[in-house]
């Protein structure tokens, strides 16, 4: 779609169709500053009203929150943060501007952005608890060791609880067979 086109002399609440503008459309348009940051834009009226006070940088930040927004990631349960390219800890979002919050909260705790080498790892195994008690910094080549060290520990500690319930269940089945036998 193209941009509308800016002509001088225009006020402010002035209204032109689009086609007037340069546009495909029979919308019509206002001349309308940002309610956040005063940039004067043509906004596409609806019902005589406009779309949209803001424009779509101040937009986009209002959507996201003021200190970034948080998104949680379906398939693997992580938690994104958004970052502004003015924040300090910004060299280590992605293009998208997104930040995994784990390594977030331990950048922070570090009062240093982290290298791409260093992961942090979920103490407990669930990825969304980022509680600086919960996570722990670590080089690359260790973190694949640790997860399935704990991976073989959790497993182990299922199949201790186990044993113990059946051990509970033949002890008391025994003393009721000793108590039966006694009569």
């Amino acid at each position: 779609m193209n941009k509308p086109r800016v002509q001088r002399g225009q006020f402010i609440g002035e209204t032109k169709v689009g086609r007037e503008l340069g546009l495909r459309t029979s919308n019509k348009y206002a001349w309308m500053p940002c309610a956040k940051c005063g940039e004067l834009r043509w906004v596409r009226l609806r019902l005589s009203k406009p779309r949209s006070l803001h424009c779509k940088i101040c937009g986009g930040r209002l959507r996201r929150g003021l200190s970034g927004g948080k998104v949680k990631t379906s398939p693997k349960g992580y938690v994104l943060i958004y970052l502004y390219p003015e924040d300090f800890y910004f060299p280590m979002a992605a293009k998208s501007g997104y930040v995994l919050e784990h390594r977030l909260v331990m950048a922070k705790h570090l009062q240093r952005c982290l290298h791409q080498w260093e992961f942090v790892h979920h103490k407990n195994g669930i990825r969304d608890d980022n509680r600086i008690s919960n996570l722990a910094l670590i080089m690359s080549e260790s973190h694949n060791a640790i997860s399935i060290l704990q991976q073989k520990i959790n497993c182990m500690e299922k199949r201790l609880a186990l044993i113990e319930a059946e051990n509970i269940l033949l002890k008391k089945e025994l003393n009721e067979n000793k108590a039966a036998h006694r009569i």
